[in-house]
């Protein structure tokens, strides 16, 4: 078959997906008229390309908190494709809220063996969907409505239990002298005492605790300092 048939057929299984939810590879293939192998390889490659998500027999479109934005700037692709590029099988990861944070998401299929935490609802129940499903430790907290994700003083104590091998944040921008930088009309969230987590410059980043979370147009991916294997015991 010829490369424009093949991606013909995928855009129409990409297609048929997104139209009918949740679908068999077996449904697919008799749909199609193709063998589950070939359905196989076409929703890797659709998967891979961040456009549907993978199930046990099947796929699934992508969920709604990560078509939020309907145009995400190829820039924002771009980051994320990068970012998911530091990520190793078996790593122990932080994913801050953000669109460009949850479009890192399809890029974590077929990485074996991830601890992922998160602060955010969207990032969490993106994660769900992934076939090979990571381990998900989620922070609590205050919810934050502007950034639909958890903050404040509960948040950092829960982040502090626990040692990671990279964090990956969300920020308006990143300032030289400051490092990353947030814009907040608000005042501070409750019990927060006033501070933005990793606002204050990339020491508190490197400490492992994430910058407030915004819909920022920068991402930052940092090794832990203090990893040590086996302290998630």
């Amino acid at each position: 078959m010829s490369k424009r048939n093949t991606a013909q057929r995928r855009h129409a299984i990409l297609a048929f997906v997104n139209e009918r939810g949740e679908t068999g590879v077996d449904t697919l293939a008799e749909h199609f008229a193709i063998s589950e192998v070939t359905v196989r390889k076409d929703l890797a490659t659709l998967e891979k390309s961040g456009l549907l998500l993978r199930r046990y027999g099947g796929a699934a479109p992508l969920p709604q908190e990560l078509l939020g934005e309907p145009r995400l700037s190829p820039a924002k692709r771009a980051i994320a494709r990068a970012a998911c590029g530091r990520i190793r099988e078996h790593q122990r990861i932080i994913i801050d809220s953000g669109s460009t944070t949850s479009a890192m998401i399809p890029g974590l299929a077929g990485k074996a063996g991830l601890v992922v935490m998160t602060n955010a609802l969207a990032v969490a129940n993106a994660l769900r969907e992934l076939e090979e499903e990571p381990m998900l430790l989620m922070t609590g907290g205050t919810w934050d409505p502007h950034s639909e994700s958890f903050q404040g003083q509960v948040a950092e104590q829960v982040l502090r239990q626990y040692d990671f091998d990279q964090l990956f944040i969300g920020a308006d921008g990143i300032d030289p002298t400051r490092g990353t930088t947030l814009q907040r009309a608000a005042g501070p969230l409750p019990g927060h005492g006033g501070g933005l987590p990793g606002g204050g410059g990339a020491g508190g980043v490197l400490q492992g605790r994430p910058a407030h979370p915004q819909s920022g147009t920068a991402l930052a991916g940092y090794p832990h300092p203090d990893y040590r294997p086996g302290a998630w015991g």
